[in-house]
């Protein structure tokens, strides 16, 4: 939380990891999620595979709405994976960097530089992760620094051994 002329400005950054065995249908909830904010169209969907560096430089530029309104100067972004093992490049640094990144209520810009790019700022930094993945595939993303640095414990897991066999109530839904 971070008070910018009396108002108190709350950054509801959430980082979300599906993970069962494959065929436990975690792909569905993911993909409904990207169509649901790409739809809402007030943030930046970023998915596929990419660099740390290509992340944030995606974050920090400001776009014109599709839907007319004013652009967004804010860094926010919907990061979404599939398959969360193969959505960052390989970067000992990159999921301690997403940490630093969650963390914007302690600062109000986030700074980057680098000698090719330069400087890129991050204003008022609010980013959501949602990915899903199997245990083999987890443990091979995630670097011993994100396990014991604070990417996981900024990371709500939500685990499934099994799939559900309750009506969810929704006509076609297939159990």
């Amino acid at each position: 939380m971070v008070r910018q002329g009396g108002q108190l400005l709350l950054y509801p950054n959430l980082f979300v990891l599906l993970v069962a065995r494959s065929g436990l249908r975690k792909g569905p909830p993911v993909h409904l999620a990207r169509a649901l904010v790409t739809a809402v169209d007030n943030t930046k969907v970023i998915e596929g595979r990419s660099s740390i560096e290509a992340i944030i430089e995606e974050i920090r530029e400001v776009e014109s709405k599709s839907n007319g309104g004013p652009p967004d100067v804010d860094s926010t972004a919907f990061l979404v994976a599939s398959e969360f093992a193969s959505f960052i490049i390989s970067d000992p640094q990159a999921l301690t960097q997403l940490t630093d990144i969650y963390d914007g209520h302690y600062h109000t810009q986030w700074t980057y530089r680098t000698r090719g790019h330069g400087k890129e700022i991050l204003r008022n930094p609010c980013i959501t992760l949602l990915g899903a993945s199997n245990e083999t595939h987890l443990k091979e993303a995630l670097p011993e620094n994100a396990i014991g640095g604070g990417f996981l414990a900024r990371t709500a897991i939500i685990y499934a051994d099994k799939k559900s066999h309750t009506d969810s109530g929704v006509r076609g839904s297939r159990e």
